[in-house]
């Protein structure tokens, strides 16, 4: 028990969006179908590997990272809390495929990611997350990175990336790391507590805002949306052409009003169109890293936050004029995007234990 306390270096509470990622995590933890979460990279490496040299590269930036050396407690003391440790134990797996054919590597890399993405995270584990090496040819490998949702943000995965690489080339070399010292993600989180004592504030303009509000947006749809899985999602990718970028651009240069704007507006008039009513509610996620905290951009985490926003569409009012106000609404949200949406649910006239938004 010594050795295990003496491991501990820091323990603090968890940020609003980490509170909701567990929550539903354990939540739906008896649905074998469900992998809440679960994030999961595959990369392709090209060249000569050195992969004793690849796991120390990958055993540095977990040292150099708390969040990465992080436990999450719950159920055991009042409020859940996250435990740092000093060291955790970490190992690539390796696995060799290069007996077998292209068209049977591709079809065992599809199974494999099936397979890890139904063993999901054991919340005793420390890291929550796991590398496979898949040594494909001569000079080519996978690299198949799995983590817990709860960890890591975009671009913070974009960070960790580019570090190991940083690292992996360095150890080769023989060289110096010349990374700056890492800015921990304690440091978000004392920053958050310091946000709480402006609670009051806070849970007022959350009142203000939504007044009036009392029941969540739906889609009143004749027949559900083709490929809608209600045990999960699916994702549609489509590309706008040439010509409406650059008239949509020309848009945002000449009016004044950001790209962002101009998609959640039109995200908003077609919640309306199909909701029958001119006052809807949507869920919005943003990076969440405060301009105030030193060092934020370099840091590894979980910063994304979800906030809701309204938007009250006018009979009478011009549309570049309703979109001018929709983001002036846009940028006073994010004066307060540290905000739980669990506090904000609370102060809200929807009813507890009714989603503000799907």
């Amino acid at each position: 028990m010594v050795s295990i306390l003496k491991n501990i270096i820091n323990i603090y509470s968890l940020s609003p969006l980490q509170e909701g990622m567990l929550f539903h995590s354990l939540y739906d933890e008896d649905d074998e179908n469900s992998q809440s979460y679960f994030s999961q990279m595959k990369l392709r490496l090209n060249g000569k590997l050195d992969i004793a040299m690849f796991e120390k590269a990958w055993k540095e930036v977990i040292k150099r990272h708390d969040i990465l050396r992080t436990k999450f407690l719950f159920g055991k003391t009042e409020k859940n809390v996250q435990v740092v440790y000093r060291t955790v134990p970490f190992n690539v797996d390796y696995t060799d495929w290069r007996s077998f054919s292209r068209e049977e590597q591709e079809s065992k890399i599809e199974e494999f990611l099936r397979l890890d993405k139904q063993r999901g995270f054991d919340w005793d584990d420390v890291p929550l997350m796991r590398v496979m090496l898949i040594h494909n040819d001569i000079d080519e490998y996978t690299m198949v990175w799995s983590h817990h949702h709860i960890l890591l943000d975009g671009w913070s995965v974009s960070l960790v990336v580019k570090e190991l690489f940083h690292i992996y080339n360095a150890l080769c070399q023989e060289a110096t790391i010349t990374l700056p010292p890492a800015q921990q993600y304690g440091k978000y989180i004392h920053w958050l507590r310091s946000r709480s004592k402006d609670s009051q504030n806070t849970k007022e303009f959350w009142a203000t805002k939504l007044k009036g509000f009392t029941e969540p947006t739906q889609f009143n749809l004749a027949a559900p949306m083709k490929g809608f899985d209600q045990q999960g999602y699916e994702e549609y990718w489509w590309h706008l052409s040439k010509d409406l970028t650059h008239s949509l651009n020309h848009i945002v240069k000449e009016h004044k009003i950001t790209l962002n704007t101009i998609i959640q507006s039109a995200w908003a008039l077609l919640l309306s169109y199909y909701s029958g009513t001119k006052d809807v509610l949507f869920g919005a996620t943003s990076s969440g890293r405060p301009a105030d905290l030193p060092g934020v951009e370099n840091m590894v985490g979980l910063f994304i936050s979800t906030l809701p926003v309204r938007a009250q569409i006018p009979d009478d009012e011009v549309l570049l004029e309703w979109m001018k106000n929709f983001q002036s609404q846009l940028m006073e949200i994010r004066q307060y995007e540290y905000s739980s949406l669990v506090d904000i649910q609370g102060v809200s006239e929807v009813p507890r234990g009714t989603p503000l938004f799907e």
